[in-house]
């Protein structure tokens, strides 16, 4: 009988284990679904920016397309045919 009821106690400790681990487990599950939505944020933002960046080095390089353009229409006397 003695060790019926060693097995019976090894048996609910065992069971105690494997319910902590359980728990770690969905713990850890959790945990991680966190940090992938906080990445999944961060990506977003990223990509916002990114696409940000990009209109402004389009709108940079047409500003720059356009001056060179301005700059040779104007004739190289220009400043000297204003009137003092």
């Amino acid at each position: 009988m003695e060790g019926a009821a060693q097995g019976g106690g090894g048996a609910s400790r065992i069971n105690a284990l494997l319910d902590t681990i359980r728990i770690e487990i969905q713990a850890s599950e959790l945990e991680g679904q966190a940090f992938k939505q906080q990445r999944d944020d961060y990506e977003r933002k990223f990509e916002a920016h990114l696409q940000e960046l990009n209109k402004l080095h389009n709108a940079l390089s047409e500003l720059e397309r356009t001056h060179v353009q301005m700059t040779q229409q104007v004739p190289p006397s220009f400043p000297s045919s204003l009137p003092q």
